[in-house]
């Protein structure tokens, strides 16, 4: 199916415009500050500290991404979501190949993706064995470690990206300029974890994107909205709930592997 008028926009372009759009509402930001805690007393949240900082808050939505289980551990809380690695690939600059109007690409029978940069062509693979990280062993800052090395990548580009390149012409005349190996809040079940936390009143979560979050980050924000105001919700909510989960530890290596397969199969973009 081809779709004329689809489009992708940048996540950090996407983003700043959100914060521009926030500040106008009067939002503040910290940044590069990170919370060391969520505070709780009496079952309700009171606030939140940053850098000794303590700020009083009657509603705190953690929003960590693959660092939320860590802020939620203090209070036996836990959601449904584990840091699975996701790779994207990026080719070397060749406007004749791959122009501006080059199609966003979905492929999922052969669970793959591509779409323009700049004169290139960025492509994820889902590889079969998609690694997981314990949130015990992240690192503060996303891009303090790595997560796959070089002779690695290219035995996954070799093997997993095979069914990919028989797709483009003459692709053994294209070069790789770039690679990108980082972990996405991936859950069970292919849901977003998006609600509040039952034990604690105050206490949201929203994570768990499966690698969709900037895609899917309007419909994030107004549910997570109607849900703290306890509005209406445009969509049903239970099939995001945080509580969704029975009888399972997060942490543990069995339900990250179920995260880890939920990418593995994943077919969209």
């Amino acid at each position: 199916m081809y779709v004329p008028d689809e489009f992708y926009i940048e996540g950090k372009k996407l983003g700043m415009a959100y914060a521009r759009l926030a500040r106008q509402q009067g939002v503040n930001y910290r940044l590069n500050e990170p919370v060391s805690e969520i505070t709780v007393t009496g079952g309700k949240v009171i606030g939140v500290r940053i850098k000794g900082d303590f700020i009083n808050a009657s509603v705190v939505i953690d929003a960590a991404g693959i660092w939320s289980n860590l802020l939620l551990e203090k209070h036996n809380a836990q959601v449904p979501s584990a840091p699975v690695r996701s790779l994207y690939f990026i080719t070397k600059t060749d406007d004749e190949r791959f122009p501006d109007n080059h199609p966003v690409c979905i492929l999922p029978d052969i669970k793959a993706f591509s779409r323009p940069l700049n004169g290139a062509l960025l492509f994820g693979i889902r590889d079969s064995q998609s690694a997981f990280t314990h949130p015990h062993h992240l690192p503060r800052h996303i891009s303090d470690r790595k997560y796959i090395y070089s002779d690695e990548i290219w035995n996954v580009l070799k093997k997993e990206a095979f069914p990919f390149c028989q797709m483009i012409r003459n692709s053994e005349d294209i070069e790789i300029e770039q690679w990108v190996a980082a972990p996405c809040a991936y859950t069970h079940d292919g849901n977003p974890v998006i609600g509040e936390i039952n034990q604690i009143e105050g206490l949201y979560v929203a994570t768990g994107c499966n690698g969709g979050g900037i895609a899917a980050s309007a419909g994030f924000g107004r549910l997570m909205a109607e849900i703290v105001l306890n509005e209406k919700t445009f969509v049903p909510a239970d099939a995001f709930s945080p509580s969704r989960l029975k009888n399972q530890d997060p942490l543990s290596k069995e339900f990250m592997q179920l995260c880890s397969n939920q990418r593995s199969q994943k077919k969209s973009g």
